[in-house]
C-alpha cells in the first residue's frame, strides 16, 4: 500500500521541490494549495488553509503531514496584516494540527517553522510560528500526536523567494551593493538541502519526534562572500559595490519616518535593510549529530550550483 503525504503549500518554493521529492520516490502527493497543482502527478485540495471544511478533507488519509504554509516574504506592519500573520501562522496551524490528532491513526506531523523563533522573539512572523510549536510539541509531550518542528533558515536555490533573490535583481543594473564591507556573517540552506533534511525526518520519525531542529547547511558565510559568489557565476559578472553605513542608515530613518506620517501608505525599509545588513548565525549540529547527515555541497559549492543558470 502507497503511503500519502499530505503537503501545505504544496505551490510554494519549498513545497514544490518536497511534492517532486516525495513523488519521485514513490508516495502518493496530496497537496493543499489555493490553486490548482503545479504538479499533475499528485492530489490536489484547493482552498484556504483557514477553512476547516478544506483542512478536513486534506487531513483524512494521510501517513504524514508536512506543513509548509504560511505568512511569509512580508512584513506584517498594519493591524490587518499581524491579525492575517496570526490567523495563518499560528490559528490555522493549530486547527490543522488537532485536525490530525483527531484521526484514528494521527499522522506523523512535520512542522516548518523558523529560526526567528529561536531565543526571544518579538516579530508578529516570529511570535505567531513559536506559539505554533508549542501547540505542537505541547500535544507531542502528551502523546497525542508524533512530530517534529524544523527551523530552516534562509533557504535558497535557482528562483528562490527571499534576500538572494534581490541581489539578482540589482545585479541586472552592473552592480550589487554591500555595507560595512559586508562583514556580517548568515547561516544559509540549499533547497536540496532542505528536501533531504525533511525527507529524513519523515523517514526516521523515531529520531525525529519531539525535537525541534535547525537546519542549515552547516557553515556561515561573510554577506560579502555569498555576494561574491553569485556575482561571480552571473553572465554580467556585475561589480560588488561597499557603500557607507550611517549615511543609508539615516535615510531610511528619515523614510519610516515618512511611512508613518502616511498611515502605512509607504513601506517601512529600515528593518529590512538591517536585517539585510546584520548577522545571522546558527547551529545545525544537533541535526547532523543525530542523522549523521553530511550536505552534498559546500555552501558555494550550492550557491555556484543555484545561481549559475540564472539571467542576470
Amino acid at each position: 500500500m502507497t503511503s500519502t503525504i499530505g503537503i501545505t503549500g504544496a505551490n510554494g518554493y519549498l513545497g514544490r521541490h518536497l511534492t517532486n521529492h516525495f513523488l519521485n520516490a514513490g508516495w502518493h502527493v496530496k497537496g493543499l494549495t489555493r490553486t490548482q497543482s503545479a504538479d499533475s502527478r499528485g492530489e490536489s485540495v484547493i482552498g484556504d488553509i483557514r477553512e476547516a471544511e478544506t483542512c478536513t478533507k486534506f487531513v483524512q488519509g494521510c501517513h504524514v503531514i508536512i506543513h509548509t504554509a504560511a505568512y511569509v516574504h512580508r512584513v506584517a506592519q498594519t493591524e490587518a496584516d499581524i491579525a492575517a500573520c496570526f490567523a495563518i501562522n499560528r490559528d490555522a496551524t493549530i486547527a490543522l494540527i488537532d485536525l490530525a490528532a483527531a484521526q484514528p491513526t494521527p499522522p506523523f506531523f512535520l512542522f516548518v517553522s523558523t529560526v526567528a523563533a529561536i531565543g526571544e522573539t518579538t516579530s508578529p512572523y516570529a511570535v505567531s510560528k513559536r506559539d505554533a510549536e508549542d501547540y505542537l510539541h505541547n500535544l507531542i509531550d502528551q502523546n497525542k500526536i508524533q512530530g517534529c518542528t524544523v527551523r530552516p533558515c534562509m533557504i535558497y536555490g535557482t528562483n528562490a523567494p527571499g534576500n538572494l533573490q534581490s541581489v539578482i535583481r540589482l545585479a541586472k543594473f552592473g552592480f550589487v551593493p554591500i555595507f560595512d564591507k559586508g562583514k556580517n556573517r548568515k547561516s544559509l540552506l540549499f533547497i536540496e538541502h532542505a528536501v533531504a533534511a525533511i525527507a529524513l525526518c519523515i523517514t526516521n520519525p523515531e529520531v525525529a519526534n519531539g525535537e525541534r531542529l535547525t537546519l542549515t547547511d552547516g557553515v556561515s558565510l561573510t554577506l560579502r562572500e555569498i555576494v561574491t559568489t553569485i556575482c561571480n557565476v552571473l553572465p554580467n559578472k556585475p561589480y560588488v559595490i561597499s557603500i557607507p553605513l550611517m549615511p543609508v542608515k539615516y535615510m531610511l530613518t528619515l523614510w519610516d519616518g515618512l511611512s508613518r506620517l502616511s498611515g502605512g501608505k509607504l513601506p517601512k525599509l529600515k528593518q529590512t535593510f538591517l536585517t539585510y545588513i546584520g548577522s545571522a548565525v546558527f547551529s545545525a549540529d544537533k541535526f547532523i549529530r543525530l542523522f549523521n547527515f553530511q550536505p552534498p555541497y559546500t555552501t558555494i559549492q550550492a550557491l555556484s550550483k543555484a545561481y549559475t543558470i540564472d539571467e542576470p
